[in-house]
């Protein structure tokens, strides 16, 4: 074989692996467009003449391995890695601290010193806004 042949033979392959509606290039064997989802012409098979209803095969005995898929998806590369959503999680977190706070201060409240504590602070607001009144 000339280098042309080898040539000429490596451009018919590379342009198999090319989708017809997109133009993506693919990797050799796979049978659906990585782009776009189209079944790539390599891909594409002749109709197959009506199935006679075989007679049933019986199980066997062994398990045997997995047959492997007659196609594949093309690689789409590792999964996009998970956003996680701190603004939530920070959300979250500020409403339990409010949460707290308030269950606490009720709590402090309903004790004597508490509620001797609340008293003497309502009374120095007041008397510090009847001052500024006047």
């Amino acid at each position: 074989m000339t280098d042309n042949q080898g040539d000429s033979a490596a451009n018919r392959e590379s342009a198999d692996l090319r989708c017809p509606n997109c133009e993506q290039q693919n990797e050799p064997g796979d049978r659906y467009c990585a782009n776009c989802g189209m079944p790539l012409p390599a891909a594409r098979t002749e109709p197959s003449p009506p199935l006679q209803h075989p007679q049933p095969e019986p199980p066997p005995a062994t398990p045997a391995e997995p047959e492997p898929d007659d196609w594949r998806m093309s690689s789409l590369g590792p999964p996009p890695a998970r956003k996680r959503r701190v603004w939530l999680w920070v959300l979250l977190g500020l409403l339990a601290l409010c949460l707290l706070t308030c269950v606490g201060l009720i709590a402090f409240a309903a004790t004597g010193t508490g509620g001797e504590w609340f008293e003497d602070l309502g009374t120095r607001v007041v008397e510090r806004a009847t001052e500024s009144a006047r």
